[in-house]
């Protein structure tokens, strides 16, 4: 399944979802279709839903439209643009129902990954709980980005499935993403007993490996596919009884937590690779709330 998601350029969600029977997206049924030379109809029933855009999809292509009129403003090719906030008021981002873990299922989660699974899992799962990476930026991460004597990442390159090329290491999300974060001290020392074990697998791969620099690589010496880490996860959360979660949630309860602690929303957003702290504001309103919440309370304690 791996393979042939791999080859073909499909994500692997996909190829498990159509193994499992449940809904797939048309692109993705067509390339599988095409790929095992079967007709479409043979093989999925399709079905037309149809959703309205979401908000990021509309505000990608508003912020395209304005920055082609502000560019023919300057150039004098139009008189306005009135694509512009003089004009239209911008939309105000919905809320999100955001899935990430309590502060006990995350030290539970944890304490299991740091003693019962193998040393590449740890390091993975760890960096993905304790950094708040995106999965492609996790794959896409080689160790010239990484400093364990300053305790410092850099995160420049995502290794995303692009529909028509397959895997490829891209440019970040946004320009924002691409920034420098330091570590906890509980990762650089994981990461550095990792390295060790990485430094073994390399040499007896040898010519094997495709890529000598990057940071998480598979048996078989290739960069690892950002879907392995859901079934990786999937089987974690089996373990220890938990109700299971996207790998994105990782990221949810690393955000989730530095704010609870207290962290400055322009630091979270900075490490998050938000592209304005206002992003983070809207997707963790309700989370900032409760964090004022608390923190109300805690003045009452004071003071009462």
């Amino acid at each position: 399944m791996t393979s042939f998601a791999r080859d073909n350029g499909i994500a692997e969600s996909s190829v498990r979802s159509a193994m499992h029977g449940r809904n797939v997206a048309l692109k993705s049924a067509k390339r599988m279709s095409e790929c095992l030379n079967i007709k479409l109809a043979d093989i999925f029933e399709i079905e037309k839903t149809e959703l309205p855009y979401a908000y990021e999809t509309i505000h990608k292509h508003k912020r395209c439209i304005r920055a082609i009129l502000a560019t023919a403003k300057k150039q004098r090719l139009i008189q306005d643009n009135f694509a512009s906030s003089d004009y239209i008021t911008f939309g105000k981002r919905p809320e999100q129902d955001i899935e990430f873990m309590d502060d006990i299922t995350a030290k539970k989660f944890y304490n299991h990954v740091a003693t019962n699974i193998d040393i590449t899992k740890q390091a993975v799962m760890m960096t993905l709980l304790l950094t708040g990476l995106r999965r492609g930026e996790l794959c896409g991460l080689n160790w010239s980005d990484i400093d364990l004597e300053k305790k410092k990442m850099k995160i420049r390159k995502s290794y995303t499935v692009v529909y028509g090329h397959g895997l490829i290491l891209k440019d970040p999300k946004t320009d924002k993403s691409t920034r420098t974060m330091t570590l906890p001290q509980i990762l650089v020392d994981k990461l550095a007993s990792y390295k060790m074990e990485w430094d073994k697998k390399k040499e007896l791969l040898g010519d094997r490996v495709e890529d000598g620099d990057s940071v998480f690589i598979t048996n078989t010496g290739k960069r690892m596919h950002p879907s392995t880490i859901n079934k990786w996860l999937s089987d974690i959360l089996d373990d220890i009884g938990e109700q299971h979660m996207t790998v994105h949630s990782l990221r949810h309860t690393n955000i989730t937590m530095q704010i609870i602690a207290g962290v400055p929303i322009s630091i979270v957003a900075g490490r998050a690779g938000h592209a304005r702290t206002s992003t983070t504001l809207d997707i963790y309103a309700h989370v900032i709330s409760t964090a004022d919440q608390e923190a109300a309370d805690k003045l009452n304690n004071m003071f009462a």
